[in-house]
């Protein structure tokens, strides 16, 4: 399933701070049969790859799944965008 983000803004005090304290754990959300959204956790995910560890997925226990059926794909993602297009997390890619 491709994780996907549209968060790119990073403070590193914050991604060496988790680091520091091995938090590396990474909200999914569930928005469809092929993708999952970063909805907390994107400085986790950076600290996990900088330290070079896998980060803790795990999912959250709203279902979005139902958001995506009220408002559709394309409106969920244009309702929880927050700084940059959205891109596959784990290729870096803007298109996913």
């Amino acid at each position: 399933m491709t994780k996907i983000s549209s968060q790119k803004y990073l403070d590193q005090a914050i991604v060496n701070q988790k680091i520091d304290n091995s938090d590396f754990i990474v909200t999914l959300a569930t928005i469809s049969d092929d993708y999952q959204v970063v909805i907390d956790g994107h400085h986790s995910l950076e600290a996990a790859k900088q330290a070079g560890v896998d980060p803790i997925f795990v999912e959250s226990d709203y279902n979005y799944m139902s958001e995506v059926e009220c408002i559709g794909f394309d409106n969920f993602l244009a309702a929880h965008y927050i700084d940059s297009a959205w891109y596959d997390v784990e290729s870096g890619c803007d298109e996913f």
